[in-house]
């Protein structure tokens, strides 16, 4: 659950493939920016809204920074699966973060239009 304002982003899985799924009653901003070296789509960046009254699952790739953000004012759901078990072990740790705003502030901003 994610209240109202809140940034979760960036992060990023050297191994782990995430899918997520915001129900239709919610809605989360989603970002995803692909950070693979020679990947076919590398430095593509998309952000959708999530949820809203449409149901999808959203699968995002290890390599692939990702996150979220709660811009309405209620609190929002968001379930994920995880191809691994996520450890918190230095040795075997699969996460890394980057800062919130990376590849620009604006990017968490409401679009109006």
């Amino acid at each position: 659950e994610m209240d109202p304002g809140v940034i979760k982003a960036w992060h990023v899985h050297k191994q782990q493939d995430d899918i997520w799924f915001v129900p239709p009653s919610h809605r989360l901003l989603v970002a995803i920016k692909d950070i693979r070296p020679k990947s076919k789509t590398e430095g593509a960046l998309m952000r959708f809204v999530a949820g809203a009254g449409n149901a999808k699952l959203i699968f995002i790739p290890h390599g692939v920074a990702h996150g979220a953000a709660n811009l309405w004012s209620t609190p929002s759901l968001m379930f994920y699966l995880v191809n691994q078990q996520f450890s918190s072990d230095s040795k075997t740790n699969d996460e890394f973060r980057l800062a919130w705003d990376e590849f620009g502030a604006d990017i968490w901003q409401q679009t109006k239009g």
